[in-house]
């Protein structure tokens, strides 16, 4: 069905959303669009063009969808005052409705049948530039979901390459380690950062498919997100930049899509569209990847004065310096100049979207795209029930691996006891501190008939992971049978967390999507957590009478509605129906990584104006493989046991 969006800037566009044959008649009113067989008129938010009588406070365009929206049933039309925010939540992957969330099962059958023997359809390569990945160079969800979207794309028969820094020492502190996955020497890239003539090592090799490219330079280079000097940063980042760009050219691969990630990579669709490499990347398109913007992740370079500012925006990056920064500051914007320069920009979850448009300093930048994407970050489901299954046996069963872990972690085996989880870092944006100034009180409540475990490890030289470490610690010695932590450690043990643990903890102040909380909901574990960002829209308050919601949820940020979740939590956990119930919901609520992969494929075929061709190729994997009508861990030869 086709919906015409009338916009008073730009007159008519038509917009192909191929949502033939998804009848959402029966969806709640967030999710109806209208009948199936009707064309839908959808009116864009100018204000010019809004109904007299809207309120003037609803003609904001990245409003919410449900503020300010009426239903024709007659004649099937749908006025919506914020069309794109919310269009695109439809637009990308209709099918994956009828799939649900299970979809890692494909077999080797389907994907030779219908992927490998029609590369012609193919829209051309997927390359990410990333300035972490796998395990490799990982420090946070960044580089998870890039190294488990490539690998799925790859499986879905793409042309996916990622480009990445080699660094000196990986988050382990090693080096050379490349070598171990066949990764090795290939060739040089010379290209000029300002004055000086830089050679950088291309490192590659295929890895799952994916076909890798690790540039090396150990100046430029020397670790993930090193402290360095602003001179030396922004060189870094101009390598990174031109380096992908430039090893591309000599590589002779001309992208479909590059997805750049975060702040480090985000020039890239700057020196494309400023000319420096002339025409070679015109029919490309510049995807850029927000995974965090807060202001201290915007990648902001400071200590520059205006002189500097400009000096080094036009002799060492060679970019206008209005991209990299306003008339009036004094400080580059690296998001801001991903941002102005790239063709179109998503994030991990369509909660984060909203934050963003609604909120960031730098909005008025990103209302500038129509239709950022948006999609949940997901876990590959079969992998990592199988991983679950290396680590405890054939059976997974979550009593055995709680009473694993009681014994481990606190010497006290006793199945009455709840037992809550956090696994991450020890960092402020996860929250730590309401489980450390919650510890005494809940301890206090339940008679020591509590535990509470926390998985991470303090960073060097950060003031609040030395605070939160030391009440930890501080906890442990005079509350063991409630407390463990070993912050000095790198905790190993997350699989069977997961498994075992009553509930996962994820207090985190914000949360773009979140992975951890897929992890637990991939062993059946519900998670108590922060209403933000991603965890708003995987983690949804249990129902006693619906029997609805797979987690408890607070919506302020403090010690006293953290606790009040907590509690709650409690309680289901003491009602065995509920508890048994909770479970349920939370293993059927997990996001797999297919399911994520082809929403993002469905983006870029979107982009390229290749619908037909991406419904097609759903249409033919959702006849072949009908486990995929279903989201259950069952019919994948591994299975979950509660008792």
């Amino acid at each position: 069905m086709v919906a015409t969006v009338v916009n008073a800037g730009s007159g008519l566009i038509n917009i192909q959303l191929g949502l033939k044959g998804l009848n959402l008649s029966d969806a709640e009113p967030e999710t109806v669009i209208a009948d199936v067989a009707a064309p839908i008129d959808v009116l864009a938010a100018d204000a010019d063009v809004l109904p007299a009588e809207t309120p003037l406070e609803e003609k904001g365009i990245w409003k919410p969808v449900l503020e300010a929206w009426e239903t024709d049933k007659s004649s099937q039309q749908l006025i919506l005052p914020t069309i794109f925010a919310k269009l695109q939540d439809w637009a990308p992957c209709p099918y994956l409705q009828k799939f649900r969330k299970d979809s890692s099962g494909v077999d080797k059958q389907l994907r030779g049948h219908y992927v490998r023997g029609n590369n012609d359809a193919r829209i051309g390569p997927i390359v990410f530039v990333t300035p972490e990945v796998g395990r490799w160079s990982t420090v946070g969800g960044l580089g998870v979901m890039v190294w488990e979207l490539a690998q799925m794309l790859t499986q879905l028969g793409e042309d996916v390459y990622v480009i990445s820094p080699y660094y000196n020492k990986n988050t382990k502190g090693e080096s050379g380690y490349l070598a171990k996955d066949n990764i090795n020497y290939s060739f040089n890239v010379k290209l000029w950062i300002g004055e000086q003539n830089v050679e950088v090592g291309v490192h590659e090799g295929v890895v799952d498919g994916v076909k890798v490219l690790f540039m090396h330079h150990g100046e430029f280079f020397p670790a993930v997100y090193p402290k360095m000097t602003f001179q030396l940063g922004v060189k870094s980042v101009c390598l990174i930049a031109k380096g992908s760009l430039e090893l591309l050219c000599q590589k002779r691969v001309i992208p479909a899509v590059i997805i750049t990630n975060d702040w480090f990579t985000g020039l890239a669709p700057a020196y494309s569209k400023c000319g420096q490499f002339g025409d070679v990347f015109r029919g490309t398109t510049f995807f850029h990847l927000v995974h965090n913007l807060e202001s201290s992740y915007q990648g902001q370079i400071y200590d520059m004065n205006r002189d500097d500012r400009d000096r080094m925006a036009s002799s060492v990056l060679g970019l206008p310096v209005g991209i990299l920064a306003g008339e009036n500051d004094n400080n580059f914007n690296l998001s801001r100049a991903a941002l102005l320069s790239c063709d179109t920009w998503g994030t991990v979850s369509t909660g984060y979207r909203f934050e963003l448009l609604e909120r960031s300093g730098l909005k008025e930048f990103l209302r500038k795209h129509l239709a950022p994407f948006a999609f949940p970050n997901g876990v590959p489901v079969t992998l990592r029930l199988e991983k679950l299954k290396e680590v405890l046996g054939p059976e997974l069963c979550h009593s055995k691996a709680k009473a694993l872990l009681q014994a481990k972690y606190f010497n006290n085996v006793d199945a009455s006891i709840p037992l809550f989880a956090f696994v991450g870092r020890l960092v402020e944006q996860k929250g730590v501190h309401l489980i450390t100034r919650s510890i005494e009180d809940l301890a206090r409540k339940y008679e020591g008939k509590i535990q509470i475990l926390v998985g991470g490890k303090c960073l060097p030289n950060d003031g609040y992971g030395g605070r939160v470490s030391a009440e930890l610690m501080r906890n442990r010695g005079h509350l063991p049978h409630v407390v463990w932590a070993d912050t000095s450690a790198f905790f190993t043990d997350g699989p069977l967390v997961n498994l075992g643990a009553d509930f996962g903890l994820m207090p985190s102040c914000f949360e773009p999507g979140g992975i951890v909380q897929q992890e637990f909901f991939c062993a059946a574990t519900p998670v108590v957590a922060f209403r933000t960002g991603g965890l708003a829209d995987t983690v949804h308050e249990y129902d006693r009478t619906a029997q609805k919601g797979n987690g408890f949820v607070f919506d302020r940020h403090d010690t006293h509605n953290f606790q009040q979740a907590v509690s709650r939590a409690v309680d289901c956990y003491r009602s065995p129906a509920d508890y048994v119930q909770i479970r349920k919901n939370a293993r059927e609520s997990v996001v797999d990584a297919m399911t994520v992969a082809w929403a993002w494929l469905g983006e870029f075929y979107r982009l390229k104006g290749r619908q037909a061709e991406y419904e097609s190729r759903v249409n033919q994997a959702f006849q072949l493989d009908g486990r995929w009508a279903t989201n259950s861990s069952e019919g994948r030869g591994l299975t979950l046991e509660d008792q």
